[in-house]
């Protein structure tokens, strides 16, 4: 219990805030949630591809610089957006992440990574997919609040995805949690199509996976790869 305690003493600002607008038992309930969810995850999620080289919806482009972060400066701009903090996104990119930044009038506005050769899983952390040479995959978009509701994804997704094309890469896959609406009819909208779904179920240190292909493409491959976690096993 050692090491649950020190997790929750980390957050101990969230639940004094919690106590502040909700009260003590408010704050307990909060609590009791932490531990679970510490403790216990059962999310289910959909693969989705969208094809490079077929006729792709268009959507508004964006104005603004778009950017690829490079340096502790420009990692600045991943923490200031609500991604990942400069330590996360340098291992990232040393692992061959590239995060793109989108700046208006000078402004975070938004950010995603693409990667190739293998790619972090959000929803299962610790767990990595590894990709065929011309499939990347897009994680972590995130737009800032200030900037939410101008439909800034898909406009840069597109850029990118032209720029992907004109390289030679074939597809771009990505994973979006089942309960994440907005995120779904956003890659919806921009020709990305499910392939593939997966359950991942952790009790404690042990996790498997539930894996489905849902069409062609990437799909299979996709549940190739992470078919060896289909079983219990403990993470390190």
């Amino acid at each position: 219990m050692r090491g649950l305690g020190l997790r929750l003493a980390g957050r101990g600002g969230r639940l004094a805030a919690a106590v502040d607008k909700h009260g003590i038992a408010g704050a307990a309930r909060a609590a009791c949630r932490m531990v679970k969810d510490a403790a216990y995850q059962d999310e289910v999620s959909t693969w989705f591809e969208v094809l490079l080289d077929k006729e792709r919806p268009r959507v508004p482009a964006v104005h603004g610089d778009l950017v690829l972060a490079t340096d502790d400066d420009a990692f600045d701009l991943l923490n200031a957006i609500g991604s990942q903090s400069a330590d996360v996104a340098r291992r990232r990119r040393s692992a061959g992440g590239a995060p793109w930044v989108l700046l208006m009038d000078g402004k975070p506005a938004f950010c995603c990574w693409l990667y190739a050769g293998r790619s972090p899983i959000n929803s299962m952390p610790g767990e990595w997919l590894n990709l065929p040479p011309a499939v990347r995959t897009l994680e972590d978009s995130i737009t800032a609040p200030d900037f939410r509701g101008r439909g800034l994804a898909g406009g840069v997704w597109m850029t990118l995805f032209d720029d992907l094309e004109r390289e030679g890469v074939r597809s771009v896959v990505t994973n979006v949690l089942d309960t994440n609406v907005p995120s779904t009819r956003a890659v919806l909208k921009v020709g990305f199509a499910p392939v593939a779904s997966m359950r991942y179920v952790r009790i404690g240190p042990w996790s498997r996976q539930y894996l489905t292909p849902l069409g062609a493409g990437s799909g299979p491959a996709i549940v190739e790869d992470l078919h060896r976690r289909t079983h219990w096993h403990r993470r390190a």
